[in-house]
């Protein structure tokens, strides 16, 4: 790997996590109904990556691969059920982000949402600050940035939303049916996401539709030769079924303003932590990163929720900045992956020792050398792979008709359309064909099927 960027001595590290939060869910990213100003913040002062992608868009895989710097094929999880899977290799737990970080002489907390496959934080070597995800979890790492501490720190701050508009769709079909049980009631994640799902009071609905509420996205609609494997994917859980077929445009408008409303309010208890960073006066000696775990689809193609390998739920936001030595004010096109590519990056920065075992490019020499950059990237899921590459996205889903897909990111942006048979791209395709192929070889491909897929989308997992 390039050593083009290394600090000048050990920075303190602060890692900043959402859950389920799509790239261009930040205002800095030009989407001007939401309104994000604290992360904006970290993007004036540092780099903004446009093409940075989770390795499988759903939470367990990708913390996995977040914090140990593999795909999570490594360990055969394709899904949040984990419950089949042998105990995780103590060699990837001993390799993983805490472990390392700390033979390089740091100190190492975790605090908020965790969501791994079998193992603690502490296994991968943090010590836990707190479980709260959310204002509690914002006063507790503003408590720490201000404290004295005599090493450098990797300190990691897990928030939980935007992910509580998973609920929207739940409680909808529920209400539709049922009702809402009490016990959902009761939960913080139904009160929260219900406290923004309705107009706000005083406001006219026609003004709200007209002025505040996120208009429909382009591709709010089924794609053209479509995969048949997402209409089985629909019957896996009722909810998602009855959002794609009895949501109107109204519907699909108030779910992206619950989204934007939650974004907003995640950011906000990310500027409490900011600004105690500057309080600190240890601003200047600390990097701070900004990522999600995964995206959400967000009425893209009739859908919500995440999982499918459309753009809204694999293209993450990925911001890096410190101040005084890295580029400030930088939006990069370079593909990387914040599961596999990031935390080695932020190993050599530190001017840690990379384990061996990872293979990765360095996403912050990439910004500024041609020789560090990735001509494609591989991303998985539950129902998939695929290959992303500079123009063009291949995705081979695991059955059905339909399965093998070809995005094209300049012609149709939207992924409206299957481009697998366009003469003009015959080259393109069999590149793409031959990389999946050397990235997912059969045996891989056969090896670890999915409970979800094994019950055929029953729900009965």
């Amino acid at each position: 790997m390039g050593e083009l960027m290394k600090s000048n001595s050990k920075p303190n590290i602060l890692y900043i996590m959402t859950d389920q939060q799509t790239a261009h869910m930040m205002s800095c990213a030009g989407t001007e109904w939401v309104n994000t100003p604290n992360l904006d913040k970290i993007a004036k002062k540092g780099i903004r990556y446009r093409r940075a992608y989770c390795t499988n868009p759903v939470c367990v895989p990708s913390r996995f691969s977040l914090f140990t710097g593999r795909y999570p094929e490594a360990i055969g999880i394709r899904s949040n059920d984990y419950k089949y899977l042998p105990k995780c290799d103590e060699a990837i737990l001993t390799n993983a982000m805490g472990n390392i970080f700390k033979t390089g002489g740091y100190d190492c907390f975790y605090a908020g949402k965790k969501h791994f496959p079998g193992y603690t934080p502490e296994d991968i070597g943090f010590k836990v600050v707190t479980n709260e995800e959310r204002d509690e979890l914002a006063n507790i790492t503003a408590s720490f940035l201000k404290g004295q501490h005599d090493k450098p720190w990797l300190y990691v701050a897990s928030f939980i939303n935007p992910h509580d508009v998973c609920y929207k769709a739940i409680v909808d079909d529920m209400e539709a049916n049922k009702g809402t049980p009490e016990r959902y009631k009761n939960l913080i994640e139904y009160k929260t996401m219900k406290s923004f799902d309705c107009i706000p009071e005083g406001v006219d609905e026609d003004k709200f539709f007209k002025e505040t509420c996120p208009p429909l996205p382009n591709n709010n609609k089924d794609q053209e030769n479509k995969p048949e494997i997402l209409d089985k994917f629909l019957n896996q859980r009722g909810f998602k079924k009855y959002a794609a077929e009895n949501y109107n445009d109204k519907d699909w408008r108030m779910h992206r303003y619950v989204y934007k409303k939650l974004t907003e309010l995640v950011d906000k208890q990310i500027g409490v932590v900011l600004d105690a960073l500057e309080d600190s006066g240890n601003a200047e000696n600390t990097l701070v990163v900004f990522t999600s775990d995964h995206g959400d689809l967000d009425g893209s193609h009739l859908f919500e929720h995440k999982t499918l390998l459309y753009e809204e739920a694999i293209n993450i936001p990925l911001l890096i900045s410190h101040p005084g030595s890295l580029p400030e004010g930088i939006t990069t096109d370079v593909i990387t992956s914040n599961g596999i590519d990031l935390y080695p990056s932020l190993l050599e920065y530190a001017c840690i020792k990379v384990p061996d075992s990872l293979n990765y490019v360095n996403c912050i020499n990439a910004v500024i050398s041609t020789k560090e950059k990735r001509e494609y990237l591989a991303v998985e899921s539950e129902i998939g792979r695929g290959i992303v590459s500079d123009k063009l996205k291949y995705v081979m889903y695991d059955f059905g008709k339909n399965n093998e897909q070809l995005y094209d990111y300049v012609s149709d942006p939207g992924e409206l359309r299957n481009h697998i048979n366009r003469t003009d791209l015959v080259d393109e395709v069999e590149f793409l064909r031959k990389e999946f192929d050397r990235t997912w070889d059969e045996v891989t491909r056969k090896k670890h099927i999915s409970p979800l897929l094994i019950t055929d989308y029953t729900g009965k997992v």
